[in-house]
């Protein structure tokens, strides 16, 4: 998948004397990777303000809120409420399979991530507990709420290949691509050409973010739009479910 170069300032939301949110696109992590320097949102935001703070992480290919805070007490109060898991996180997806969930209780310890991956470890695994929710169910797949409880690595993505319904795109976890020829039964191709997954990597987008502003002490609720390919996908799965 190719990545757009991006400007930092375009991705604002919210930003005040204390906090900072961003609307992460995807393909980009949280924090540079190895060998890739100063290509992390933190470092990127760090160009523009210089004593910026990282609250939390998203996987590289998931979109949406993401927190920065502007100085070390800021990111003192949001850490501990992070820990004490008072900040609401809401994500939505898609996945592949047509399926009824009505706020589901998933609680399935996972591992740490080992070779890029993490799995159900109910031996040794940290607890981790994620909320689910069919929003729309559509033909062979729905559009899901999902509220991780608790902010463990990978844990919607493992949490919905263990219900056997893994995110569409996801292919580490089962996913499968979404293609337009499931919707158009005489899309032929030309040629030697391929058909082109319609999803951007695999659909999980962080919705809102629910916490206290660390100074005013006030209920602060911050929420991301969704990236383009995800409308469009949640359109058509709309129209062909007629």
């Amino acid at each position: 998948m190719k990545i757009k170069h991006i400007r930092f300032e375009d991705l604002i939301l919210y930003n005040d004397e204390d906090l900072l949110a961003i609307n992460k696109p995807t393909g980009y992590s949280s924090l540079s990777e190895r060998f890739e320097p100063d290509t992390g949102l933190l470092e990127m935001g760090r160009k523009l303000f210089p004593d910026l703070k990282l609250c939390h992480r998203l996987d590289k290919y998931t979109t949406g809120i993401l927190l920065f805070a502007h100085h070390a007490e800021a990111y003192r109060n949001l850490s501990i409420q992070f820990q004490k898991r008072e900040v609401q996180k809401i994500y939505k997806t898609v996945i592949n399979e047509a399926r009824h969930f009505d706020h589901l209780e998933v609680k399935a310890p996972l591992s740490p991530i080992i070779k890029g991956t993490v799995r159900i470890d109910y031996k040794d695994g940290k607890p981790a507990l994620t909320l689910v929710h069919s929003e729309k169910i559509f033909r062979g797949h729905t559009y899901v709420r999902c509220q991780p409880l608790t902010g463990r690595s990978h844990q919607i993505r493992v949490h919905m290949a263990y219900l056997k319904c893994p995110i569409v795109g996801d292919l580490l976890y089962g996913g499968k691509n979404l293609y337009l020829s499931e919707f158009k039964r005489k899309y032929r191709l030309t040629g030697d050409q391929d058909e082109y997954p319609l999803n951007d990597n695999y659909l999980l987008h962080a919705e809102s973010i629910t916490c206290k502003h660390p100074t005013k002490n006030e209920d602060l609720t911050l929420s991301a739009p969704f990236p383009k390919n995800f409308r469009v996908i949640l359109e058509l799965l709309e129209k062909h479910d007629q």
